[in-house]
Formats: structure tokens, sequence, C-alpha cells
């Protein structure tokens, strides 16, 4: 969206989260819609990894650092749409280099540029700036929606939120 726009509506999820799926395929489809392509909010999504502390594995920082290798190539909303829409669980085995490289490959990256980012864990730097920025505002968990700063526990209640702090501006 316009970085200049009224509102800015931050977004922190791990792309292992089954409530991140369901965010991400029931409402912000509906947010981008009304919301951001018609300039009224900035949409920015910040990787914030929970999951994997739980398993010990690195399956979510591992998914964060394709998508945004992904963007490097114009591509993360896809990569980011695609990762959800074909979630089935959390568990980590549905997150291995081998089905992260697959659904690069699926929406037609660069593979040589895709894995050499991918390689070389290339946003690693930048996925644990957003982390440390979740951690700072005291997030428990993902999806975590701000909207101008405050956060929103209750997803249906993000376009109404929106709509508030639109109001005056």
């Amino acid at each position: 969206g316009d970085p200049n726009a009224p509102v800015k509506v931050d977004v922190f999820e791990d792309f292992r989260c089954s409530a991140c799926a369901l965010f991400t395929q029931n409402y912000e489809p509906q947010i981008i819609q009304t919301y951001v392509e018609t300039g009224k909010v900035y949409y920015t999504f910040h990787t914030y990894l929970v999951i994997d502390s739980h398993d010990g594995s690195d399956a979510s920082l591992r998914s964060a650092n394709a998508a945004m290798c992904a963007g490097e190539q114009g591509r993360f909303w896809e990569y980011h749409e695609t990762l959800y829409a074909n979630q089935v669980s959390e568990s980590a085995a549905l997150f291995s280099d081998e089905r992260l490289g697959a659904i690069a490959q699926n929406i037609n990256l660069d593979m040589t540029r895709f894995n050499q980012c991918y390689q070389d864990k290339k946003y690693a730097s930048e996925i644990q700036k957003d982390i440390s920025e979740g951690t700072a505002l005291n997030l428990t968990g993902t999806p975590s929606i701000l909207v101008d700063g405050t956060l929103i526990s209750d997803f249906s209640q993000v376009g109404s939120a929106i709509d508030s702090a639109l109001v005056g501006k």
C-alpha cells in the first residue's frame, strides 16, 4: 500500500500458525481490497516466530526466510498466500526445505536466485528485527494485528478499528 496512507496496520504472523492462516484467508483479502487498495491503509507484514520455540525446530524461521527471498523477486505476497493456502497443520515436517523450494518453483521464481538467497539465510537479520519489535510490543501470540499501534484482539473487529482510526484523518 501507500506508505503515506492515513492508517497503519501491522500484522505479526508465523507461517506455521493455523490462526494466521485463518486470518490471511478470511480477513486479509477484505482489508486489502477495502482499505489498502483505496489508499486508506499502509499494511505491513512482520515475522513473529512463536511455534519454533514450542517444538524446537526452525521451520517457522526457514519459512519466513523463504518468503523474504520470494519478496526479493517481487513475489512475497504470492508466496505468503501460497504458504497459508497449503497449510494443513503446524507440523514442522510440512515446512521442509524441499517443500519451501517447491512452492517457490510453483510460483515461477528464478530458482537459482531463490536457492542462493534461501541457503544464505539472507534475511535472518530482518526476521530477527521483526521478532525483536514484536517482543518490545509485548506480543504474546500470532497473529497480532495492530491498527495505528493498538492491538486488536478479535479479527472481525479489524475493519471497525480501521474505520475508527480513519475518523478525522
